[in-house]
């Protein structure tokens, strides 16, 4: 058979609109993350390439006892590598090692170090839901550290309410959506839960670290409780929770890149026992938690 141009051309066009429609097909089938409709946003942690974080947490307590003031602070700071494993049905699994912390206390009866070494390079498994809900941190409770007179604590708390939780739909810009974070916390002979609920509202874009972020507002109220024995006396704490939190999403990536806190806490603790008697008590904490990559 013999080609004409005209042919030639004819084929190699159709070639060409073929080869364009496959690849609008392609394109059809990959989710675009940001739309007129708004940004949806998910947790889509690449598998085999890691990232590290850095959490640091300041915090002031006041209590009056028998009238005096008793003022203590503490600072924490831990790193530690997320390696995904894959996922499967929405849900990341996740593989966490602690790489540093430092935690410390600082009292009218003296400063006090946590003794952090046993944590540093102990990983354990858990798993994050593409909305961000975390899930079996069963083998976190066994990694503890020292708080020397006051016993241990797991690092468990520190990864319970650690992701951002993101809405179910798509959302534009100064749409809202509630969530609620719970935070269990064994300390110096307290059970504390913390439980929080959260008004977010995406305020808008903004570049993070070269990554393009959606922009996350959130109005935090909740309760704080607790029961415990110290010295003898049985000890029962109840408050109230407030605060702010400013937090920065991967959209594109499906990753957190950083978040800041400021919250407060006003509370009472009743003491039982050989005395008895009602301590007023008053918290600030300062959270922050960066992506270092």
């Amino acid at each position: 058979m013999v080609w004409s141009r005209k042919t030639t051309r004819n084929i190699l066009c159709c070639l060409i609109i073929i080869s364009m429609a496959a690849l609008v097909g392609c394109a059809g089938r990959k989710t675009a993350w940001k739309t007129r409709d708004g940004v949806l946003l998910q947790y889509r942690m690449a598998e085999g390439k890691a990232v590290t974080y850095e959490k640091t947490e300041t915090s002031t307590q006041s209590m009056k006892v028998m009238g005096q003031a008793m003022d203590t602070s503490t600072d924490k700071t831990i790193s530690f590598t997320v390696e995904p494993k894959g996922h499967m049905d929405g849900i990341n699994s996740l593989t966490i090692t602690i790489d540093s912390m430092d935690a410390s206390l600082q009292t009218p009866q003296g400063n006090f170090t946590a003794d952090t070494e046993p944590v540093i390079g102990e990983s354990f498994d858990m798993m994050l839901s593409a909305r961000g809900n975390e899930m079996g941190l069963d083998e976190a409770d066994g990694i503890e550290y020292s708080l020397g007179m006051a016993g241990t604590r797991s690092v468990r708390s520190e990864f319970e309410a650690f992701f951002p939780d993101l809405p179910e739909e798509r959302t534009k810009i100064w749409g809202t959506w509630t969530t609620r974070d719970t935070i269990n916390l064994a300390d110096s002979g307290m059970d504390v839960q913390i439980v929080s609920e959260n008004l977010n509202a995406l305020e808008g874009y903004e570049t993070v670290n070269e990554r393009e972020c959606v922009k996350v507002t959130v109005d935090v109220n909740g309760t704080v409780t607790g029961e415990g024995m110290q010295g003898g006396a049985n000890l029962k704490f109840q408050g109230d929770m407030s605060g702010k939190e400013t937090w920065y999403f991967d959209y594109a990536e499906g990753l957190f890149v950083k978040s800041s806190s400021d919250l407060s806490v006003t509370a009472s603790v009743e003491v039982t026992g050989p005395q008895e008697m009602t301590i007023p008590v008053s918290q600030t904490m300062q959270i922050t938690s960066m992506l270092v990559e």
